[in-house]
């Protein structure tokens, strides 16, 4: 229950919680008429591709979050492999900003970030789709062993350098291309170092189930802590799967298995455009994409097939709203069908024009999901919030683009959405599924909570005005009711207004409690 209370800290750690009026202290903040949270943690975030763009995080901070688990969905700038490296590079498609790519290992990508500074705590994952292109380029060819073996030395380096865990993305390539037995090595080479799995699973639309049970069979078969990422159900014919989805999860913790899951608080995904085309047509990288493109019939078959399976046969043209793409700036902000109708052009024609024109770096937005459905995710006890979403800016490189609302707005949208007007959560749940929760989730050992000994992660709130103040198709726009953020102790945004402050740090297995699976 909230309670009134004094918050006493020293250096980067809380010292007293209690009353302190006799007390002076070197800096004061009053906090009357707001909330004293621990500081939110983004358990779903792309922001690895634009820390160095903007390592203040704006986005980020300004919305409450203190730590990011990063490198989520396979795809993580590093490691890198020179056979392969432009190659994989081409194949992450739009990043906003600029990166200059200039590192191969782990190792080399995290000591740029800490020498550039950190606005924030993150917590870094790395991408199984990185190791696999790094050894195998963008190839649909099942791993033999021999590459197996560099994957899983890969991996190791890549965890002994500073990540906590693999990350998957099943359905962008090189991952896509990936077998479960491929999974479930590089599951157990993760969970020997006391690391995570965490999943963008095989398919959130017709194949939502069978998905699912993929990575909780990979959870039963290796023992390690299982995270499905984004939890979702895309597609109107597939909303009623969700429901089955949420009683798996609860079986599978009644089994003993370590499961969760994350969701952001909208009905709209994010995703790259290419997401639209079959699997085997982004096969060999966008080089040989665009090759296929060119080729008359074999873009009839990519076409055929785009609208006989996947996606296309839940999602209307008019629920596809184009979110970035350089080489078109010009549809940015605009629906496919508005778009196809302006052209004068079948909107199948205009989406695979628009890929061939922008090289495949083209972002959309996909109005797919239930609300209901949301309202299910927040209230289930093993589901954690994440933004799923790379740093944004009003200013700069990091504001050409019309993101997801999430990106500025997830946290604040729980508190004034879901906790404040429609009242799905009280507001001691919705702080808990976006601090302890995860944090304990996270096994670190001294955040999430607001106790003497943990570390002063802090964020003041008012709860009468904190909302979310994106649109879809509309520039960035930062929340609103977000005072104060405090990491490690030290200010990050005080009355509303970032401070430029870089008090965030790279976070690993020294700040959590490892639980290493023992040799079968």
């Amino acid at each position: 229950m909230p309670f009134q209370s004094d918050i006493g800290i020293s250096k980067d750690t809380v010292e007293v919680v209690g009353d302190l009026s006799a007390l002076a202290a070197p800096v004061e903040i009053d906090g009357s008429g707001l909330i004293a949270s621990p500081g939110f943690i983004d358990m779903h975030s792309h922001a690895d591709f634009t820390l160095l763009t903007d390592p203040r995080s704006e986005s980020k901070v300004r919305q409450g979050v203190t730590t990011e688990v990063t490198g989520h969905c396979g795809t993580t700038p590093a490691p890198l492999a020179e056979q392969h490296r432009e190659e994989w590079i081409r194949s992450v498609g739009f990043v906003p900003g600029e990166l200059l790519w200039d590192w191969w290992s782990f190792a080399d990508f995290l000591a740029r970030i800490k020498n550039a500074g950190l606005g924030v705590n993150i917590l870094p994952l790395v991408g199984h789709g990185a190791i696999r292109a790094a050894v195998m380029g963008i190839s649909n060819l099942k791993a033999g062993v021999e590459q197996m073996t560099m994957m899983e030395t890969l991996l190791s380096n890549s965890m002994d350098e500073g990540a906590v865990g693999l990350s998957t993305g099943l359905v962008y390539p090189p991952g896509v291309y990936a077998d479960a037995t491929e999974l479930m090595q590089l599951a157990r080479v993760a969970g020997m170092r006391g690391g995570f799995y965490f999943s963008h699973i095989r398919g959130e639309g017709a194949t939502l189930v069978a998905a699912v049970e993929e990575a909780l069979m990979i959870a039963r078969r290796v023992r390690l802590p299982v995270q499905i990422s984004h939890l979702k159900a895309e597609g109107r014919t597939n909303w009623d799967k969700f429901e089955r989805v949420l009683s798996m999860i609860d079986q599978a913790q009644v089994e003993g298995l370590d499961v969760g899951a994350d969701m952001y608080p909208y009905t709209a995904a994010d995703t790259t455009i290419t997401v639209l085309l079959p699997p085997w047509a982004l096969a060999g990288g966008m080089s040989e994409t665009l090759a296929r493109l060119d080729d008359s019939g074999v873009r009839e078959r990519i076409a055929a097939e785009m609208v006989q399976q996947g996606l296309l046969t839940e999602i209307g043209w008019s629920e596809i709203l184009v979110s970035a793409c350089p080489a078109r700036p010009d549809c940015v902000g605009k629906y496919i069908d508005d778009l196809a109708e302006e052209e004068d052009k079948p909107a199948l024609d205009c989406v695979l024009d628009l890929v061939a024109e922008s090289q495949g770096e083209v972002d959309v937005i996909l109005f797919s999901q239930s609300e209901e459905n949301v309202r299910k995710a927040l209230t289930h006890p093993a589901v954690m919030i994440g933004t799923d979403a790379v740093g944004v800016s009003t200013t700069g490189p990091l504001a050409e683009w019309r993101p997801h609302p999430r990106a500025c707005g997830t946290f604040p949208r729980i508190l004034g959405t879901y906790v404040r007007r429609e009242r799905v959560l009280t507001l001691e749940e919705g702080v808990r599924k976006m601090t302890s929760l995860p944090a304990s989730r996270l096994r670190l050992k001294d955040r999430g909570r607001l106790i003497p000994g943990y570390k002063a992660d802090v964020v003041l709130f008012d709860p009468v005005t904190v909302d979310d103040a994106g649109e879809y198709g509309q520039p960035p726009r930062y929340p609103r009711g977000i005072e104060y953020v405090l990491i490690n102790g030290e200010l990050a945004v005080a009355k509303g207004e970032h401070t430029g402050n870089l008090p965030g740090r790279v976070l690993g297995t020294s700040d959590m409690i490892l639980q290493q699976l023992s040799e079968c």
